[in-house]
């Protein structure tokens, strides 16, 4: 078995931002902000059109209306200046081919050139069902956006940091307009350790970042098996039965 070094697997080095525009899918009112609110304030404040869609009404998590409003609050912080609702149903999120047919004409309509989905490692159901539908899409569309996938409550596979040190006040103030959700769990002091955490394998001059997967091949459950099954071993030391169990776990 060829095991890989530490280089192979994470980066030393921070990126520069993706090419723009943005569409970043939120599945709930905050995960945008939690997930990767230092990213979206460098854009605003470098001039990048930013757009946000917000996927459910985050019901499930609280009042729709106060949740909308945070979301709203948050934005204006974070200096998003297109933000949308979709008010899918939190935690049943249909995978049908209307719901399908709406991130097409979404993705059809802002022509991004970067796409932010959050990583299909994520733990919440509706976080990996938003990127899901969102591959089938783009299946769907001739867009040539490149895939950016974002974590949000974990740590997930990264080949992009993001150096968010200079915007990380601007973070965490909009993570505070999400008051309704603070008061469940102190999610802003979780985010805020993970961004610290990811300076770990930084120079030490940059204290927190927010990491991504870049796809970097044709949009495809390919790619993204791959981007599971890489982490584990070499790519041509790969044992048939665990890219089998991988390839079962992604048709689900």
């Amino acid at each position: 078995m060829i095991i890989k070094e530490e280089q192979d697997l994470i980066p030393y080095q921070v990126s520069c931002l993706p090419a723009t525009p943005y569409l970043v899918f939120a599945p709930h009112p905050d995960d945008e902000t939690f997930g990767m609110g230092g990213t979206i304030a460098l854009a605003s404040q470098a001039n990048h059109e930013v757009t946000v869609v917000v996927v459910t009404d985050g019901a499930a998590g609280g009042k729709a209306t106060t949740r909308k409003n945070e979301a709203r609050e948050a934005a204006s912080i974070l200096g998003i200046k297109k933000l949308l609702f979709l008010n899918l149903a939190d935690r049943g999120i249909s995978t049908n081919s209307s719901v399908i047919t709406s991130f097409v004409k979404l993705i059809e309509k802002f022509d991004p050139k970067t796409i932010f989905l959050p990583s299909p490692l994520e733990f919440h159901p509706d976080h990996r069902v938003v990127t899901h539908i969102t591959l089938e899409a783009m299946k769907r569309t001739t867009s040539k956006s490149r895939i950016w996938f974002y974590e949000i409550s974990r740590q997930s596979e990264a080949n992009r940091f993001i150096d968010i040190t200079s915007v990380l006040k601007i973070k965490q103030k909009a993570m505070k307009a999400y008051k309704s959700q603070l008061l469940q769990r102190p999610y802003d002091e979780y985010v805020l350790c993970l961004n610290r955490l990811r300076a770990y394998t930084l120079p030490q001059k940059i204290k927190y970042a927010e990491a991504f997967w870049k796809l970097t091949k044709d949009t495809d459950q390919k790619e993204v098996l791959d981007h599971v099954l890489n982490y584990i071993i070499a790519p041509d030391d790969k044992p048939r039965g665990v890219k089998r169990l991988l390839q079962s776990f992604l048709r689900r």
